[in-house]
């Protein structure tokens, strides 16, 4: 009986570790499949991010080329010309003898002096397609003026043109 009992228990106990064994194996196979699908969602969530990086990354590139434009759109408004073409077109003219202000003092650095207008004749910051309009239009006014027998008035705001250009 002793021997069977010993079997038994040889048995019993093989059955046990085996029990162990399989339960420790698929305690193994839940941890490493958990970990896959941890790891799957963990790389698609970099993808992801990887995606919009690199859409902002896209979108800041376009906005600095927007920029530059809008700067260098700025700058060749901004030109000396540019602004003088403007006064002209309001009404303006170069002043010979205008005062200067020292912004860093306040200081008034000479005696400004009232201008008819006349003091630069070849002043004009219009390019010559724009002068060409403007003297065509000064011309029209003043046949105009002559038909209706009235009197011709000066040019608009007192400017001068420089004489016409001969091709």
């Amino acid at each position: 009986m002793t021997t069977d009992k010993v079997k038994t228990d040889e048995i019993a106990a093989g059955a046990k570790m085996r029990a162990g064994l399989a339960s420790f194996v698929m305690l193994l196979v839940g941890v490493a499949g958990v970990g896959m699908v941890g790891l799957l969602l963990f790389s698609t969530a970099l993808q992801d991010q990887a995606f919009v990086v690199n859409r902002e990354r896209d979108e800041a590139a376009a906005l600095q080329r927007k920029l530059t434009g809008l700067e260098a759109q700025l700058a060749s408004v901004n030109t000396v010309p540019t602004l003088a073409r403007r006064a002209q077109d309001l009404g303006m003219k170069p002043n010979p003898y205008a005062a200067q202000l020292v912004l860093s003092t306040g200081e008034v650095v000479g005696t400004a002096q009232k201008i008819s207008g006349r003091e630069i004749p070849a002043a004009t910051y219009r390019t010559p397609q724009e002068q060409d309009d403007y003297r065509q239009a000064v011309a029209m006014r003043t046949a105009t003026a002559e038909q209706n027998n009235t009197a011709v008035v000066n040019e608009p705001n007192g400017e001068n043109l420089p004489p016409q250009r001969s091709e």
